[in-house]
Parts: structure tokens; C-alpha cells; sequence
């Protein structure tokens, strides 16, 4: 991700792949579409159907980002991030669906572009690594994926330097999100049990367990060891209407009491994503400057399902 990186979208998407969805239809067959159904309509997606990866599908979603020391903004981003399930792959002859990740900046910045790799079965839903030297036949390589250029360290309003607290503030929690990024999402799964159901391969993490239900808790990955709970089923008003989605929470061992990271998952996939972090930044001498926070969101904005799904 990788930690030294200062944009945190350069980060997020690279590391959290945002999952696709299907409409509501598609679950199941002949119900009622309309927002106002959709807004009520019970997450009872069959196993195999609740993510079903079909080519062209694409999400719009948009993202933003803030630092601050107490109540001074010290770092403020935005930008969107569009997906497409644009190709298909095969890791030991096992198939997976290719997603294309670009990333843009509203304040004119290099984007950049990745991919993700899915795979899913009656049990879950599995992300492969990049293999090195494995290049997609769709989207960039994973050697050539070009990370947004580093912003320059400035203050909420972009006309004066930060002090040396200010900066210090920012680059710690820049650091710090990079780390959950990363860890929650980039490197493979090891041995240990993910959870009654799941049955990642080699290379994989597990995103999803199915069936999703309230309580239900698995291993994104074990050493170190990040978990994920499905913690309550509720209502998420987004710019596509008001859906019927489940809050899953993601905990870790590295993350202390401070690091909180939420995802939303409905009938058209990922919907939303919250990431907070609240710290005391010290000086060289442990002296406490001021409370430290970092904020981003990333929320989905509109989903296109390809021709006939």
C-alpha cells in the first residue's frame, strides 16, 4: 500500500477491493424492483447468488478523505473510483473474475489503475493475489499499477505550510491507514481456520462467508490476524435510494481501541465504506500535541449491470 504512499485512495483501492453486486432482480426472479421495495426488501440471497460476477457489470463510487489536529485541518481529498468486471483469469488452473479498479482525483492529480481478482462458491467469496509476473489480460499489470503522486504536506485551506506538529500529525495517520489498507486486504490468507464454511485456496483472502447472517464472524487473514463480523442488518440511504444493507465490522489485533473500519454490503454489492482513526500525536520528547483523527469515506454512487443480467 505502500506505507509511504501520502494519497490514502492510492491506498484504499489497491488493498480493498470493493465487491460487486447484482440487482435485486437477479436474486430473486419476478420481485419488486422499486426503490421503494428495495428499501425493505429482506437479505435472504441464496448462497451462491448473493455476488454473482458478471462481466461488465460496472460501480461508480465517490471517496473522501481528512485529517485533522484537534480542530485544525491538516489534509483534505476527494475523487471517484469506477469498476468493471472486465475480463476473466486463471490462477493453477482455477478461474477467477477480473475487476478494473481507476482511481481519479478531484483536484487533478495522477489517478491510477488496478486490478482485483475474485472468485466465488457456495461457501464465500475469495480475492487471489497478484502473482508476480502474471500479467491480466484486461487492466494493468500488477508491476505497472501507478500510484497517485505524493501530495504535498499543507494545510486544510493549501496556502501556508503545516507546523511541525501539524505535519508530524498527518504523516502518522497517513501511516496508520495505510497500515489497516494493507494488511485488511493485500497479502494472502495463511493455514489457520477462517470460519465454519470458508475454504480459501492458496494466495487467496476471504471477503465474504456464505450466507451472510447477523453474528456471523470469519479470518480475512491470520498472522497478523484481521477478522470480520456481520454486525446488524439496516437501512443505508445512498444516491442509487435507500437499500436494506448488512454492517460488517473489521477488527484486528494491530488496530488498538482507536481504528474503527466499517463496510456495507447489499443486493448490488459493496455499498459503502468507513474508515476512523483517532490518535495522540507527541512531539521527539512525548510531549502530547493534540488528538489526531483521520476520516474517509467511500460510497457507491451508481451501478450499471451489464446487458441481460
Amino acid at each position: 500500500m505502500l506505507l509511504g504512499r501520502l494519497r490514502p485512495l492510492a491506498v484504499a483501492t489497491l488493498v480493498l477491493a470493493l465487491v460487486a453486486g447484482c440487482r435485486l432482480a437477479s436474486l430473486d426472479p419476478g420481485v419488486d424492483v422499486s426503490p421503494a421495495a428495495r428499501a425493505t426488501a429482506p437479505l435472504t440471497a441464496g448462497r451462491s447468488a448473493f455476488y454473482p460476477l458478471t462481466l461488465g457489470n460496472r460501480w461508480h463510487y465517490r471517496f473522501s478523505s481528512e485529517i485533522r489536529l484537534e480542530d485544525e485541518v491538516l489534509f483534505r481529498q476527494d475523487g471517484s473510483i469506477d469498476r468493471e468486471l472486465a475480463c476473466t483469469d486463471a490462477f493453477s488452473g482455477v478461474p477467477y473474475t477480473v475487476e478494473v479498479v481507476r482511481v481519479s482525483y478531484s483536484d487533478g492529480g495522477d489517478g491510477y489503475a488496478s486490478t482485483v481478482n475474485y472468485r466465488q462458491d457456495a461457501t464465500g467469496l475469495y480475492e487471489h493475489d497478484p502473482v508476480p509476473g502474471h500479467d491480466p489480460p484486461c487492466g494493468p499489470p500488477p508491476g505497472a499499477v501507478r500510484a497517485a503522486a505524493a501530495t504535498a504536506a499543507r494545510p486544510g485551506d493549501g496556502t501556508e505550510p503545516p507546523s511541525a506538529g501539524a505535519a508530524r500529525a498527518r504523516d502518522v495517520l497517513l501511516q496508520r491507514a495505510a497500515m489497516v489498507r494493507a494488511a485488511i486486504g493485500w497479502l494472502p490468507a495463511g493455514a489457520a481456520a477462517h470460519g465454519p464454511g470458508a475454504r480459501p485456496l492458496a494466495g487467496e483472502i476471504v471477503r465474504l462467508v456464505y450466507p451472510l447472517s447477523v453474528g456471523r464472524s470469519w479470518v480475512i487473514r491470520d498472522d497478523p490476524k484481521f477478522e470480520c463480523r456481520v454486525e446488524r442488518v439496516e437501512p443505508l440511504a445512498l444516491a442509487i435510494g435507500t437499500v436494506q444493507a448488512y454492517r460488517l465490522r473489521i477488527t484486528s489485533e494491530l488496530f488498538g481501541p482507536d481504528i474503527r473500519v466499517f463496510v456495507w454490503y447489499g443486493r448490488d454489492g459493496f455499498l459503502e465504506l468507513e474508515l476512523h482513526d483517532r490518535i495522540a500525536i507527541t512531539n521527539d520528547n512525548g510531549e502530547v500535541l493534540g488528538v489526531g483523527t483521520f476520516d474517509e469515506t467511500d460510497v457507491l454512487e451508481s451501478f450499471e449491470p451489464a446487458a441481460g443480467d
